[in-house]
């Protein structure tokens, strides 16, 4: 089901729209622009013609991220922790830039990170230390770490990165996150773990890793996301022996995909594993019979393709990210009817890029105006994005 909405213009360069939905106030340690950075940006009434034309997609709690055409970062909904990098910590419902060009952008819970020739930068929420500034206050403009790594990711209550194959790790390791033998870590500065690898994957208290084709498992497992047929633990990395070639976590649940289909496991409270039922755990890695080249999971949602088509599960009994025009949970894959170029999923909602047309659409949970669509109103059927944008009003 589709819905267009009438057209809300941005009112000048660098013009805000808030969302009156709740405010805070943050102190602490507020960051320069690095330079090069401009704020507000530049004139951008030429970097955009009639649409966004946003590219990787990707979304924490409440929060979302996309790449411009030029590899600008822009965002959208919840700044409660600064997570827009627009220097005010006030929830906005239509994207805009944030001034800063990366090759590569991450968000998660109230968190993002991005990486620009090869320097770590970070931005938001760091009440457990997890931007590894040295210290707990929130940031709410990208901030250069002076880090070098590989590749990065966060879970917004822990951080990694990786450089020439070493893992390093940073924010709350109290369920063995970390996968270094100890629960007694919170850290305010990146820690060696000891671990080889090429690749991690966050769970919001679990981490992931495919060493040589192989999953390795670390963290928290509280309802079985770690797929080790029990509810302990694990302090240092596991070899699981189990062949995938990807794999995605959620807050207390997991995807893999091994021989092309999607396998899953952990706490299964609103279908979002794709077995059928909903309102349970699982301990062990399930196959759930559904084939697709991508999957991707945030809180108790997950999303994939088939092809280029998305599929969606799981979900909120009051939230319609499904985008079929009602709110509820679906326990199986379930098609939504869209080709993708990007897609991600937020804590309550979808976002995709459509293959065909370029255009942006979401879908559910609107708390914060992480939708986009410049207000605060849930949606339960696919909303094209791009309708609501105009550069040049």
């Amino acid at each position: 089901m589709i819905k267009i909405l009438p057209v809300v213009a941005f009112v000048g360069l660098g013009a805000i729209f808030s969302v009156e939905a709740r405010t805070f106030t943050e102190e602490g340690l507020i960051y320069n622009v690095p330079i090069g950075f401009t704020w507000p940006p530049e004139d951008i009434s030429n970097s955009h013609s009639s649409f966004l034309n946003l590219n990787s997609l990707t979304c924490g709690a409440n929060h979302c991220y996309g790449l411009g055409p030029s590899n600008e970062i822009w965002s959208v909904g919840a700044d409660d922790s600064g997570q827009l990098a627009r220097d005010n910590s006030v929830s906005n419902s239509l994207w805009a830039p944030t001034g800063l060009v990366a090759d590569t952008v991450l968000a998660a819970t109230n968190t993002g990170m991005a990486i620009k020739d090869g320097r770590l930068y970070v931005v938001g929420a760091n009440f457990n230390g997890g931007l590894g500034l040295g210290h707990t206050n929130n940031q709410d403009h990208w901030v250069d770490t002076g880090v070098d790594v590989d590749y990065a990711t966060t879970s917004g209550y822990a951080s990694y990165y990786i450089k020439d194959g070493n893992l390093f790790a940073t924010g709350r390791g109290i369920n063995g996150q970390f996968g270094n033998g100890s629960t007694d870590v919170t850290t305010t500065s990146w820690v060696d773990t000891g671990f080889d690898t090429d690749n991690i994957t966050a769970g919001v208290y679990s981490a992931y890793s495919l060493k040589n084709g192989t999953l390795w498992v670390t963290g928290g497992n509280n309802y079985g996301q770690l797929g080790h047929f029990n509810q302990t633990d694990q302090t240092v990395w596991a070899d699981t022996g189990i062949s995938a070639s990807s794999v995605a976590a959620g807050k207390e649940h997991a995807y893999l995909i091994k021989e092309g289909t999607v396998w899953s496991t952990g706490h299964n409270n609103g279908g979002q594993l794709g077995l059928g039922t909903s309102g349970d755990v699982v301990l062990t890695w399930t196959n759930t019979g559904f084939s697709a080249n991508e999957v991707k999971a945030n809180f108790r949602l997950g999303a994939a393709v088939q092809g280029s088509r998305l599929f969606v599960v799981g979900g909120n009994e009051n939230m319609g990210f499904i985008g079929q025009g009602s709110a509820g949970i679906v326990n199986t894959f379930t098609d939504t009817g869209f080709d993708v170029s990007s897609f991600t999923v937020g804590g309550m909602s979808t976002h995709f890029k459509q293959a065909s047309t370029g255009h942006i659409w979401a879908a559910g949970g609107n708390f914060l105006g992480e939708l986009g669509i410049g207000d605060n109103t849930m949606q339960t059927e696919f909303v094209d994005i791009d309708s609501t944008y105009n550069p040049n009003p």
